[in-house]
């Protein structure tokens, strides 16, 4: 069945392939950005397929209650990709947290049946250690710790995820779900390659220009376009409710060292960096994940794209 979604975030890397999912299932899609102006945000949103008919553009500050309001009236769902990881400093907890809230009381405000949050992983990491298995029900981090420790962003998405279902349960009547990725990888619809992003951090470890040794440590991986596939995934199955890890499984980072190299052999393996046995990379309950029925890219498969994209920007 074909919805009316609105989508914050969606000149962003997540965003922008949440958007061409959407238009692809034939959804309608009211793409919310803070400039709708900016036509090098939008022209290349217009080349999406289905988009001509089927994407508007609307205004939207996470800062500023009820500047969502115009994009979700009328929406059936909202998809929110928006919340900013920096700058690292206590007001992006208010600005993450607040903004939810904000996004949120436009929702009911409103009508709307569904909301689907991008949080992070970071908000599942317990102060006391990675349990032997982790599941996004059970475990959470510490926002006080994290806050003491200088993390802001972690600590911002931990308060957003409480917050965010806490609201949840006071407002039966909205479906309340959050997906927590890791790094999330892949090619990019945007035509400029960005200063910060997993793009770029691939290219500069491409380019031995970070990582000249391997750590001692494991990183959680997932493809953009399966993350966004599981977002809607959310979206359209009425049963889907609270947290789902975003990711495929946890690699570490002799693991993904290896794989580049196997899908571009001129990158040469860096040598190891440390001493002693591996860590055990996070160990996860995919469950809730899979019961969204999305079937996700391999790690071979995810680095092949990405890297194919910088070839195809040349840039490798």
């Amino acid at each position: 069945m074909a919805l009316t979604l609105c989508v914050i975030g969606a000149s962003g890397f997540l965003g922008s392939h949440v958007v061409a999912q959407a238009l692809a299932k034939g959804h309608k899609v009211r793409a919310v950005m803070r400039n709708p102006d900016d036509v090098t945000k939008t022209s290349w949103l217009m080349k999406l397929y289905k988009a001509e008919g089927n994407l508007t553009f609307h205004a939207g500050d996470l800062d500023q209650l009820g500047s969502f309001d115009e994009a979700i009236k009328g929406s059936e769902a909202v998809v929110v990709c928006a919340f900013p990881e920096t700058p690292s400093e206590p007001k992006l907890i208010e600005t993450v947290r607040g903004g939810a809230l904000h996004i949120l009381k436009s929702c009911t405000d409103h009508g709307v049946k569904t909301i689907v949050l991008t949080s992070s992983g970071g908000s599942t990491n317990p102060k006391e250690g990675e349990p032997p298995v982790k599941n996004e029900m059970d475990h959470w981090s510490d926002p006080d710790y994290q806050i003491s420790q200088g993390k802001y962003s972690p600590a911002a998405k931990t308060l957003m995820d409480q917050a965010a279902l806490q609201y949840g349960k006071d407002h039966p009547e909205l479906r309340v779900v959050v997906l927590n990725p890791n790094l999330i990888m892949g090619p990019m619809f945007q035509p400029d390659l960005p200063a910060k992003g997993s793009l770029n951090m691939l290219l500069s470890i491409l380019k031995r220009e970070r990582l000249d040794k391997i750590p001692n440590g494991s990183m959680s991986i997932i493809d953009v376009r399966d993350l966004a596939a599981l977002e809607l995934a959310a979206v359209e199955n009425p049963h889907a409710a609270g947290r789902y890890f975003g990711v495929l499984r946890s690699f570490h980072w002799k693991e993904i060292m290896e794989a580049i190299h196997e899908v571009h052999p001129e990158f040469e393996v860096p040598p190891v960096g440390y001493e002693g046995d591996d860590v055990r990379p996070t160990q996860f309950d995919h469950s809730r994940k899979e019961s969204l029925g999305v079937k996700l890219r391999d790690l071979k498969t995810i680095l092949h794209d990405a890297i194919n994209d910088l070839k195809a920007r040349k840039l490798l």
